[in-house]
C-alpha cells in the first residue's frame, strides 16, 4: 500500500509540473514588455447625490442662448421641456409659467429668481408674476423641478425658475450691438466687464421698442450694474443695482 501512494504521488507531481517547466522556458524566450500600469480608483459622492435627490433640473447656457437669439424669455424658456409658457402680449413682458398638471396663470405656482433674489414683489402674499426679468439680462438659467424644490423657498409646487445675471469676466470685454426690424421696431445695447486688483464689475444697460405686433407698442429701458470682491479664498460679497422702465400698450 506504501509503494502505491509512492508511485502515485510521483504522476502527481511530473503531471503538475511539465506544464509549470514549459510556461518558464516560454517567459524566458518572449520579449520583454512594458510593466503594467498602476490600478486608479477614482472615488466621489456624486452617485450618492444622486439617490438622495428627486425631480430634474434643466440649464441653459450662455453658448445656447447665444445660438436661439430670443427674442424674450418666454421664447427661451420654451425650450425648457415640461415646462408651459404663455406670454400675455409678444414681447414677453408678462409670462404665464406653469407645468403639467397646473394652472400658469400668473405663475403662482413657480418661484421665479433672479441671482437667488423672487423677482415677484411679494413672494409669502401674492406671489403674481407681473414682471419678467429681460433675456438681454440672462447669461445663463436652470429650472429645477421636483420635491427638492421646497428648500428654496416659498411657492414652489411646480418649479424653481433661478435666472443668473451676467457675471463680471476676468480681462476686460465688451459689447455694442443694435437691431433694426419692421414696424418701428429698434434695440441698442452696451455692456462691459473687467477685474482689477480682485474687484470684479459688469455694467449693461439697452433700449427697445417698436410699434408691436398688433398696434401695441412698447417701450423698454434697462440698466444694470454688479460689482463682485473675494473676501477669502472661499468666500465673496456681489452688489447689484438695477433699473428698468416699461411702457406698453397691452391688454390686462
Amino acid at each position: 500500500m506504501s509503494v502505491h501512494r509512492i508511485a502515485s504521488g510521483v504522476v502527481v507531481v511530473l503531471l503538475v509540473g511539465m506544464p509549470v517547466l514549459a510556461r518558464a522556458e516560454e517567459e524566458a524566450k518572449a520579449p520583454p514588455t512594458a510593466e503594467k500600469p498602476d490600478t486608479v480608483t477614482i472615488s466621489g459622492n456624486r452617485a450618492e447625490t444622486l439617490k438622495r435627490s428627486s425631480g430634474s433640473s434643466v440649464v441653459i447656457n450662455q453658448r445656447e442662448i447665444e445660438n436661439a437669439q430670443p427674442e424674450s424669455s418666454g421664447e427661451l424658456l420654451k425650450r425648457v421641456s415640461g415646462l408651459q409658457v404663455r406670454q400675455e402680449d409678444p414681447t414677453g413682458f408678462r409670462l404665464n409659467l406653469g407645468v403639467r398638471g397646473l394652472s400658469p396663470t400668473r405663475s403662482r405656482l413657480i418661484l421665479v429668481e433672479e441671482d437667488g433674489v423672487p423677482v415677484v414683489v411679494s413672494p409669502y402674499g401674492e406671489p403674481e408674476l407681473y414682471y419678467m426679468t429681460a433675456v438681454e439680462r440672462i447669461q445663463h438659467l436652470e429650472v429645477v423641478k421636483g420635491s427638492d424644490v421646497l428648500r428654496y423657498g416659498p411657492q414652489t409646487v411646480g418649479a424653481v425658475l433661478r435666472l443668473h445675471t451676467w457675471e463680471p469676466t476676468e480681462t476686460p470685454s465688451w459689447l455694442v450691438s443694435g437691431t433694426l426690424g419692421q414696424r418701428g421696431f429698434g434695440e441698442g445695447l452696451a455692456r462691459y466687464s473687467d477685474t482689477n486688483n480682485g474687484v470684479g464689475y459688469v455694467v449693461q444697460a439697452f433700449h427697445k421698442g417698436g410699434d408691436g405686433y398688433r398696434n401695441m407698442s412698447f417701450s423698454d429701458t434697462d440698466a444694470m450694474a454688479k460689482v463682485r470682491f473675494a473676501t477669502s479664498a472661499t468666500g465673496e460679497i456681489s452688489a447689484k443695482i438695477g433699473f428698468h422702465d416699461e411702457r406698453t400698450n397691452t391688454t390686462y
